[in-house]
């Protein structure tokens, strides 16, 4: 069984070898973390990066602020917003995902 995966990018169906042709861009590593279920190094950094300019941003109007992922999360999904949407920045590239199966298919 071999899992098709869709690109985070355009919404196609990645080669057998994960790559975009269409984004012209390769997602083996992340085909391959994601069989495993977690996300490449390079991924979580990214994630807890955003998460702590997040919580380094509410921290600076609520010194007294503790960590609490709800908080850290409804300011993060409006700084993706606001970058998407008036910046032109992709949504993968801010807080990356596990690529996403369209199907399974017999080989």
């Amino acid at each position: 069984m071999t899992e098709k995966f869709i690109c985070p990018y355009c919404e196609r169906l990645l080669t057998e070898k994960h790559y975009c042709v269409s984004c012209k861009k390769d997602f083996s590593i992340e085909a391959a973390h994601t069989n495993e279920g977690t996300l490449p190094d390079y991924q979580i950094a990214q994630q807890d990066y955003i998460d702590n300019v997040c919580f380094h941003l509410l921290k600076e109007f609520i010194p007294t602020s503790n960590w609490d992922i709800r908080q850290i999360g409804t300011i993060r999904d409006a700084l993706i917003n606001v970058l998407i949407k008036f910046h032109g920045k992709k949504e993968y590239d801010l807080y990356p995902w596990l690529l996403e199966p369209e199907d399974t298919i017999s080989m």
